[in-house]
């Protein structure tokens, strides 16, 4: 009888997260998980704010002064973008691809965003993941 009421339990959670879901996507909800869209909110205040458009343009859909930088997860996650945007320099240039991309939009580069503290930047990650 105890199992069969953990059971029961445990379905009646996973019903609860799979309408809780639903109803997330029925009211417009993108890849976005709702505990971190207000994070993802931050991230594109700070995008705005710091002038990232003046190179990747308004939505990161890239100029000719910076790369796109919509689908960025094909190559990057959380982590690693954190570190990319707080030490650009230090990733690019033992990274062929990153520096063959810079080639392209020299003397322009990516600025490090050091001074962002960690919180900001993983607020910003967030934001350019969505993208």
């Amino acid at each position: 009888m105890k199992r069969l009421g953990t059971r029961m339990l445990a379905l009646g959670a996973v019903l609860l997260m799979a309408y809780g879901l639903l109803r997330w996507i029925d009211a417009g909800g993108t890849s976005v998980p709702p505990q971190s869209r207000a994070e993802v909110e931050r991230g594109a205040e700070l995008f705005a704010t710091w002038g990232c458009p003046t190179c990747h343009g308004p939505h990161g859909e890239g100029t000719p002064k910076g790369p796109e930088l919509r689908q960025l997860s094909r190559y990057w996650n959380a982590e690693t973008l954190a570190t990319y945007l707080q030490h650009p320099e230090r990733l690019r240039k033992n990274n062929p691809r990153l520096q063959q991309l810079a080639a392209g939009y020299a003397p322009i580069t990516m600025p490090s965003l050091e001074a962002l503290d960690a919180k900001a930047r993983k607020a910003l990650v967030a934001y350019l993941l969505t993208l």
